[in-house]
């Protein structure tokens, strides 16, 4: 498997390590949710080197507020959300 290009470009122009990724993906998790999200940097390292190609719906759901477009873009396929 290939790694998601498309995601890593998005990390890198933000200038953020897969660790901060993680730590925003888990505050929109809780503005989404209202809970504390478990998301970690192996979840983003999956997500980077293409072994994670269909995250769950509350990972996408975060993804989609952080970078502001839909997984599609970011080079995932989503799953329904929440």
């Amino acid at each position: 498997m290939g790694g998601n290009l498309v995601l890593q470009d998005r990390l890198d122009q933000l200038g953020l390590t897969q660790e901060e990724l993680a730590t925003r993906l888990n505050a929109a998790l809780q503005g989404i949710t209202g809970r504390p999200g478990e998301i970690s940097s192996r979840t983003v390292r999956n997500l980077l080197n293409g072994s994670s190609r269909r995250p769950i719906g509350r990972t996408c759901a975060a993804l989609e507020r952080v970078f502001g477009c839909p997984v599609a873009d970011l080079g995932s396929v989503s799953y329904t959300h929440l």
